[in-house]
């Protein structure tokens, strides 16, 4: 693999061309963050006139993201993307029930705490909205993220 992969030029275009650019839901070290260790896509998203956007996961990941807390996964955004690369962190609002947590517990996976003070501190907006999916599984509701994104672009 080169060490400085080309991007797809209609990526770039698309990127440079977007009303926001939202970074997840994902896995952090696996899925958001290998897009942006490609010169051309990480310069797109910093060129583009669009808002980007954090959208943090409900729960660590074991293995991965163990113990990280929103501020924690910000600040790897930043240390492998550039400081000033994001403008907001869209969080969940909504609580998880208990019998869900004890369950995730046991695999090592906890929610991802947010410290809204430590993140408005470094000039990033959070916006908070109920994210969550009923059912057995934590998971983000299609629906309720749709309707976030279209609220945090002035479409809702």
């Amino acid at each position: 693999m080169p060490w400085s992969p080309p991007a797809f030029a209609p990526a770039v275009a698309a990127l440079e061309d977007a009303d926001a650019i939202f970074l997840g839901p994902g896995s952090l070290f696996t899925s958001i963050l290998p897009n942006l260790l490609i010169p051309g896509i990480r310069q797109a998203v910093a060129r583009s006139r669009g808002r980007v956007v954090l959208l943090l996961n409900l729960m660590t990941q074991p293995g991965e993201t163990d113990g990280m807390s929103g501020l924690d996964h910000l600040k790897a955004v930043e240390r492998f993307a550039g400081q000033g690369l994001v403008d907001a962190v869209l969080v969940n609002s909504a609580g998880i029930p208990a019998e869900l947590l004890e369950h995730y517990a046991e695999t090592g996976s906890e929610p991802v705490r947010v410290d809204r003070a430590a993140i408005e501190a470094l000039g990033i907006q959070v916006i908070e909205a109920d994210l969550l999916a009923a059912g057995d599984l934590i998971r983000h509701d299609p629906a309720k993220l749709a309707r976030a994104v279209m609220d945090l672009l002035g479409k809702g």
